[in-house]
């Protein structure tokens, strides 16, 4: 089957290939812009002024909430079945030795996808659903590695891990029974039956053939996810690594690299563009084969075939030719919207012709590139290279005193498992805090946030402190408020954190001391947020449009945690307030340099990020 289905491939070739680039772009102009204006629909709608991991549960509390990612999901689910009903087409034309067109291709797919449309076949968006794995696969693979998830979902994920796994196991049980109606598609297009009918034509057809079938999809698109995984990371890595070593000049290395670059890009595109039409080939020739042993090779003669079909479209061929400018005119248009909107809301460039080197660089947790995080040496070793902010993390102990350290265990970072708020300050000031970061650091210990703000206060240094709050903890915020007033450090702080309700209390206790919400996702008008005078936001979540809702309202934005110059550059082209680091030297030359090498940058991020 492999052979005859790659010859039904084979036979229009051209136009499956030309067809397949125009429907993706033309569904990327279109899907982007419904995708973003259905997903801000279904925020409002949530009566929330924007999306984050604060707002997350209210957004799903909503009823109409279901009803948009509904709206989603289908469109996601018409765009596939038109893809594949056009496929099918032309291999129903190969089958017949007859020649098509791109537009003839998706003149049918279009025509198919409005009559799944009706009542009775409604249930194709379903099984389109659960025929992503095989018919898709090379495409869900690409967005799954490609795609860094927010923390909240990683948090999500770990409180709710019985729940997703529940799912996934329905989803695989779904995709088993949905192998016996692969060739659903096939006989819906083909034969022109009803879903229903069509599901049950396509249980007889694969009657004792199931596991052969299953196991060619299979076996294609292993092929292709190999060559996918060896194009992204290990032929990628073997070349810049030869290059790094065989040729000093590093222009030279970076024109070679960029040739590379776009030869194994160029490459990955044909891989996406061929992988559907390939399983769809496959599937077609298991049909027609199919079909003869069971006799519905007749249901062409019964029913208006496919092939006279073609007869009346080749004799109105004149009125394809006349609409083929106007077509492609409106075909530009959708792409160039289309390319402008995957720039902005993918974070892949910006439009800005220079990096902007106003931010500031915080160092996270200290220097903790180079010395064990929120101790006193990463705090010092990050005054002395030079950032302008340096971040730290507060817990209070179980005698109310306030320890700089990032998690509720200790585990982590000294090796002993308990938590901060079940220990008293002298306890936890016998534990070592550096040894499991390098032996030079051997003793380092857990400081308290006095000895920080002292430190911090004779050497003029700025902090950005981030609350973290327990449940066995008392007068959380009236504390560490007290102790800033002490030292008099109101103007010399921020104080931030992942709970708005603990900002909310900062502001409720001393409005003069400025707040930062820290989000992990952030989508939406987020800018007019009461209480808060600045956003910590995850780089991949980071929009020039969030930038500019924050900014309008005279606000301040920072990047977290941004470590490679890649991230960096393009953090800076979003114009963000502050770059927060874990290697404070290297950032800060990164952003003094930047613009110095514009013109590369610009051309990697270009073939990189497409």
């Amino acid at each position: 089957m492999l052979r005859e289905g790659f010859r039904l491939l084979k036979k229009n070739l051209s136009h499956v290939i030309v067809f397949e680039i125009i429907y993706k772009a033309v569904s990327l102009a279109i899907l982007i812009p419904l995708f973003y204006g259905l997903l801000n629909a279904s925020v409002s709608a949530a009566g929330i002024p924007y999306l984050s991991t604060g707002t997350m549960n209210r957004y799903f509390r909503a009823p109409s909430t279901y009803l948009f990612l509904l709206l989603i999901v289908l469109a996601i689910a018409f765009y596939m079945l038109v893809n594949v009903s056009s496929l099918i087409y032309a291999f129903d034309c190969s089958y017949y030795e007859q020649k098509t067109v791109s537009l003839a291709m998706l003149f049918h797919g279009l025509t198919d996808g409005f009559r799944s449309l009706r009542l009775k076949n409604m249930g194709m968006f379903f099984y389109q659903l659960l025929a992503i794995p095989f018919y898709h696969a090379l495409m869900v693979a690409g967005f799954v590695i490609g795609m860094k998830m927010p923390d909240f979902f990683h948090r999500f994920y770990k409180q709710h891990k019985l729940l997703l796994i529940i799912l996934a196991v329905v989803f695989l049980l779904c995709c088993f029974l949905a192998v016996r109606r692969l060739l659903t598609l096939h006989c819906f297009v083909a034969h022109e039956r009803t879903f229903l009918e069509a599901r049950k034509e396509s249980a007889e057809l694969v009657r004792g053939k199931k596991l052969r079938i299953l196991l060619g999809v299979c076996l294609i698109n292993l092929v292709f996810l190999v060559g996918m995984v060896l194009l992204e990371s290990v032929l990628a890595t073997v070349i810049a690594k030869i290059l790094s070593l065989i040729i000093a000049k590093k222009k030279l290395r970076f024109t070679i690299n960029l040739i590379i670059r776009v030869i194994l890009f160029v490459t990955y595109l044909i891989l996406a563009l061929v992988s559907t039409p390939c399983v769809t080939a496959y599937l077609s020739a298991w049909f027609y084969e199919l079909r003869k042993e069971t006799g519905y090779e007749n249901e062409a003669e019964r029913r208006k075939s496919i092939r006279e079909k073609r007869k009346e479209a080749k004799e109105n061929g004149k009125r394809y030719r006349n609409v083929v400018v106007s077509v492609t005119m409106v075909v530009t248009a959708l792409l160039l919207n289309g390319y402008y909107l995957y720039l902005l809301y993918g974070n892949h460039t910006s439009f800005n012709i220079v990096y902007s080197n106003r931010a500031s660089v915080t160092a996270h947790r200290g220097d903790s590139k180079h010395a064990p995080e929120n101790t006193m040496a990463a705090i010092r070793l990050a005054y002395e290279n030079q950032a302008d902010i340096i971040e730290i993390d507060v817990r209070q102990t179980a005698d109310g005193e306030y320890v700089v350290m990032h998690d509720e265990s200790l585990a982590r970072t000294t090796g002993v498992n308990k938590k901060v708020g079940e220990c008293t300050l002298d306890y936890i000031k016998t534990l070592d805090a550096g040894s499991r970061f390098s032996e030079e650091y051997a003793g380092e210990p857990v400081p308290t946030l006095r000895e920080v703000l002292t430190y911090a206060k004779e050497n003029d240094i700025f902090l950005n402190i981030e609350l973290k709050p327990a449940k066995t903890d008392h007068n959380y915020e009236e504390g560490i408020l007290d102790l800033i007033r002490e030292f008099e450090f109101e103007d010399q702080c921020v104080l931030a954190s992942l709970d708005i309700k603990t900002v909310h209390r900062v502001q409720a206790l001393d409005d003069e001391i400025d707040t930062v919400y820290i989000m992990s996702l952030a989508f939406g008008e987020i800018g007019g947020t009461e209480d808060v005078n600045a956003f910590s936001i995850r780089k991949s979540s980071i929009s020039s449009r969030i930038v500019k809702s924050v900014h309008e309202n005279h606000k301040e934005i920072y990047a977290w945690t941004v470590n490679n110059e890649r991230d960096i550059k393009d953090v800076l082209l979003l114009d963000v307030d502050s770059v927060i680091t874990d290697d404070p030297y290297k950032t800060k030359n990164i952003i003094y340099n930047a613009n110095d090498s514009l013109l590369s940058d610009w051309m990697q991020r270009l073939v990189g990020g497409y």
